[in-house]
């Protein structure tokens, strides 16, 4: 080439675009990561499966344990049924075995659904999984709280509750669930919890994960005791001795939770309940009207000592609103007054195995009494 000529520029060849193909990376690992979401969420716990392998001793376990295992050993049919219903005082004392074999009817179904920790929020949903429709069902449900006064239940809703909810409700439950949770973190959590079962279910799975072979084990141990177990007769122990003096509650030996306890139910301040509550018993009632059932109310023994004002207050007004309804029978809440004594008790709130025999005799006599044409025909 002479010296005059010109070079000509060199070609510099194209480049790919190096942040087009990060950006449909980065949607195709989304869109995955999305689909294999929904195909865990659809096909796992959408479908219920999960739950058959909760831990037994969780509260989403529980609710497993009375709507699908015990559901499947013993389920309810077109004889006559007792469903009984509440939290852990009501299964305290309440003999599903005894209240049979005292009402005498020879095809009577009862079963135990009361599940410890439950408020009016979860009961509803329990029936609904539980009972077919049968006309000759009582759903017999114990509340702790009859009067303005302290509500052992859970005065609005809670994290509590919505760890029974998992298995039972579902989206177009979520309006009235967050609804009834305080404003802020919680009402979200429940909206969460309630759109996503995969996010209900964290806690679960991640101690699945962890210990895979103890979840088998306690998952198995616990259809062995399901299946071949004797029923459960009751605590021994009594509170014989427990009285108050100078303000405060004494008890007979050393037992400072059970002390405190008492201390709270004796001394409590009166408090107004919340309207929520109208809304889920409402629903129970609904529930159960649906089925064809009816429901009869049962205020259960757990006065231990008497409280310090001396007055027991005013029934509070949702008893009276559903007395109202015609499938809906609210017993005498002075029924099993006599029974809330220390002698019939084994801690603060629960009854003893001779309670639990007492209160069970009676509430025998009174469903046979006023319910005996629907239990046998």
């Amino acid at each position: 080439m002479s010296a005059g000529s010109s070079s000509s520029p060199a070609k510099v060849p194209p480049q790919p675009d190096v942040s087009r193909g990060a950006v449909a990376t980065t949607w195709r690992a989304v869109v995955t990561g999305l689909l294999l979401y929904l195909a865990v969420e659809l096909a796992f716990f959408r479908t219920g499966l999960h739950a058959w392998i909760a831990k037994p001793a969780s509260s989403a376990g529980w609710t497993a344990r009375r709507c699908l295992y015990e559901s499947m050993l013993r389920p309810l049919d077109e004889r006559p049924s007792i469903l009984l219903l509440g939290d852990s005082t009501m299964g305290d004392c309440c003999a599903p075995q005894l209240l049979q074999e005292r009402i005498g009817t020879p095809d009577l179904v009862v079963r135990d659904a009361a599940i410890p920790g439950t408020g009016p929020m979860v009961w509803p949903f329990v029936v609904a999984a539980i009972a077919p429709p049968n006309r000759r069902t009582l759903v017999v449900v114990g509340v702790t709280s009859f009067y303005e006064d302290l509500s052992l239940e859970a005065p609005g809703g809670s994290a509590e509750d919505l760890a029974f909810l998992p298995l039972l409700a579902g989206i177009a439950d979520a309006p009235d669930i967050a609804a009834s949770m305080p404003a802020g973190a919680l009402r979200h959590d429940a909206w969460l919890q309630l759109l996503s079962k995969t996010y209900a279910w964290r806690r679960d799975i991640r101690d699945l994960l962890v210990a895979p072979l103890e979840r088998y084990q306690q998952v198995r141990d616990m259809f062995r005791q399901l299946r071949w177990g004797a029923p459960y007769a009751g605590r021994p122990g009594d509170l014989v001795g427990a009285r108050v003096e100078a303000g405060r509650v004494v008890l007979p030996f050393e037992a400072p939770q059970i002390a405190a306890q008492l201390q709270q139910v004796v001394f409590a301040p009166r408090i107004s309940h919340p309207g929520h509550e109208r809304l889920w018993f409402g629903r129970l009632a609904s529930v159960t009207a649906a089925l064809g059932g009816q429901l009869v109310v049962v205020r259960v023994p757990t006065q231990v000592l008497p409280r310090a004002d001396g007055a027991a207050g005013r029934p509070r007004a949702i008893f009276g609103e559903l007395a109202g309804r015609s499938q809906v029978h609210v017993l005498d809440p002075a029924l099993f007054a006599d029974l809330e004594r220390p002698e019939y008790f084994y801690d603060a709130l629960h009854m003893n195995r001779l309670g639990r025999q007492r209160f069970t005799e009676r509430l025998a006599d009174t469903l046979r009494q006023r319910f005996g044409a629907v239990l046998t025909r």
